[in-house]
């Protein structure tokens, strides 16, 4: 089955299993090809390597886009808390002492006056 079909019978979560495996082999077999093409004799096994490593790089790549993508799409769909609205009440002056009163009533005028 091809890829992509793949990808999109799958949910979200085995979606980024599936990305990060593949991501994850395809490294491994990078990192191989990179020892074997060390112990190479042959020019042409060299070549080889590297044209596998290229592929591999490759895949790589457009693993870990589409990793990024599929990432960046579940962050954007986990719905967000609701705001609560917490009202705030702001004390009484009724049960006050007498002189935080008149200090606040002070206060109020002079602001008032100042505006």
């Amino acid at each position: 089955m091809d890829l992509d079909k793949r990808i999109i019978e799958m949910g979200d979560d085995q979606k980024l299993e599936d990305l990060r495996k593949r991501l994850q082999k395809e490294k491994e077999i990078k990192a191989a090809t990179m020892k074997l093409r060390d112990i190479q004799q042959s020019e042409a096994a060299k070549a080889a390597c590297d044209a596998t490593m290229a592929e591999s790089q490759a895949r790589i790549n457009y693993f870990q886009t589409e990793l990024d993508k599929l990432q960046l799409k579940k962050q954007l769909s986990i719905p967000k808390a609701p705001r609560t609205h917490i009202p705030i009440t702001l004390p009484s002056l009724e049960n006050a002492p007498p002189m935080m009163k008149a200090g606040l009533e002070t206060h109020m005028r002079s602001y008032s006056d100042n505006r």
